[in-house]
């Protein structure tokens, strides 16, 4: 069965943490930086977004049809980048901002499709590298894109991987220690959905496309990636036949390896914070309901964890740091506070 629901990240980041959700229940939706110190959040709300920031806030004035999905952080700010338009075709849309303000940037350009959705920023240190995204005549039939950032100015755009069988969507990339890109997403393959990956070694992608785990006849959706080490971690949801629980594999030496993670019933929603070097994993389960945290070394090994139950899936929070402790803050709310417990 193919199923265009399965867009479900947002990546994450803090170290005492703190969850930023939406003042209302409206519409609405928060994305993070993976990465970086600074802890940057764009919140889309009607009409504009608010970039939060370490020192407060900047607002983007955007116009209806327009979403934010994807925000890093560089030396002198941030870049973030998002889509525009419906109906009959979308664009890309590329900021660059500081604390104050924020300024369009060209697209990367050579369109192949009437849709282009789902951008992914990716900086290397504390400078932007390019951009992967996804592009296609239908939105059930897109071709994985990609473009350099070459200081001022997008490099030639690069087919990825081609369209598939059905659709392909839950785009998510990290830059490697080497520099080389690593890009994932959630394909259709005739028969259920899997988990299809390729790296970009000097502008080049690997070809064709691998699938992360062998076929296993149950839907694999929504990825997400952080770079971990001199590899990385993916983790995705699957379905077990009832519910869908956390999976979770390690890249290292240039391929995929499957690790066992526990997980509560209808885990769905991961994504991925940087706490103090270490990758934490951030997911939202419905039994228990709330929200879970993993705290992961670079071999995918839990060292330590936090549930704060009673959250629903939406509105979707960010996470943010707060001291030295643990704390999810819904904005304009109270804060909820934990501990992180040591897993054995």
């Amino acid at each position: 069965m193919d199923r265009d629901h399965r867009k479900l990240h947002v990546a994450l980041a803090g170290a005492a943490l703190s969850l930023l959700a939406p003042l209302s229940a409206r519409a609405t939706d928060v994305v993070q930086a993976t990465t970086g110190s600074r802890g940057l959040v764009v919140r889309n709300e009607t009409a504009r977004a608010v970039v939060l920031h370490s020192k407060g806030e900047a607002v983007i004035r955007i116009l209806p049809g327009t979403r934010l999905q994807s925000i890093v952080e560089v030396a002198d700010g941030y870049f973030v980048a998002g889509t525009r338009g419906a109906g009959t075709g979308s664009n890309l849309l590329v900021l660059k901002g500081n604390d104050a303000f924020a300024g369009t940037q060209p697209a990367p350009g050579d369109a192949k499709g009437h849709f282009r959705d789902e951008p992914v920023l990716l900086a290397k240190g504390q400078e932007l590298a390019g951009m992967v995204w996804l592009e296609g005549d239908e939105r059930g039939a897109y071709a994985v894109m990609a473009a350099d950032w070459e200081k001022t100015q997008w490099g030639m755009v690069r087919e990825v991987a081609p369209r598939g069988p059905g659709s392909q969507v839950g785009l998510t990339a990290a830059v490697l220690a080497d520099g080389s890109w690593l890009v994932a997403w959630a394909g259709y393959d005739s028969k259920d959905d899997e988990i299809w990956w390729t790296r970009i070694v000097d502008g080049v992608p690997s070809k064709p496309a691998r699938v992360v785990a062998a076929d296993n006849d149950v839907p694999d959706v929504t990825p997400a990636l952080v770079p971990a080490g001199n590899g990385a971690i993916l983790a995705w949801s699957r379905y077990d036949g009832n519910d869908y629980r956390l999976a979770l594999a390690t890249f290292a030496d240039g391929a995929f390896h499957e690790k066992e993670i526990e997980s509560g019933k209808g885990s769905t929603e991961p994504s991925f914070v940087e706490v103090d070097g270490a990758p934490v994993l951030v997911y939202h389960s419905v039994k228990p309901e709330g929200f879970n945290l993993l705290k992961l070394d670079a071999t995918g090994k839990v060292l330590a964890h936090a549930s704060f139950e009673g959250r629903p899936v939406t509105p979707r929070p960010g996470v943010r740091a707060e001291g030295t402790g643990l704390a999810l803050r819904f904005e304009g709310a109270e804060s909820v506070k934990g501990t992180w417990s040591v897993s054995k």
